[in-house]
């Protein structure tokens, strides 16, 4: 295994922007339901009502991201805490 510090600089790189891009892929779908429904995207743990949970086979970029995208909507919680209600 190679871990020479531009592998790992790199890699952690590659990390960041696809937890990034998946953040903005969160925030697009949320903005595409309030185009789509004309009400914005509700979550029980954030608005009491609303969403549950969502169920998807999320790898970790994915999951920072979708917890990133929680908490721009309710920035009272961290994204790993958003991600223990839904």
């Amino acid at each position: 295994m190679d871990i020479t510090p531009t592998r790992i600089v790199t890699g952690n790189l590659i990390k960041t922007a696809m937890t990034i891009a998946y953040q903005k892929n969160f925030q697009s779908i949320f903005d595409l339901v309030l185009e789509l429904t004309g009400s914005p995207i509700q979550f029980k743990h954030i608005h009491e009502t609303g969403w549950g949970c969502i169920i998807a086979d999320l790898d970790f970029a994915q999951v920072k991201g979708l917890g990133l995208a929680l908490n721009k909507i309710d920035s009272t919680k961290d994204w790993e805490e958003h991600l223990i209600h839904i």
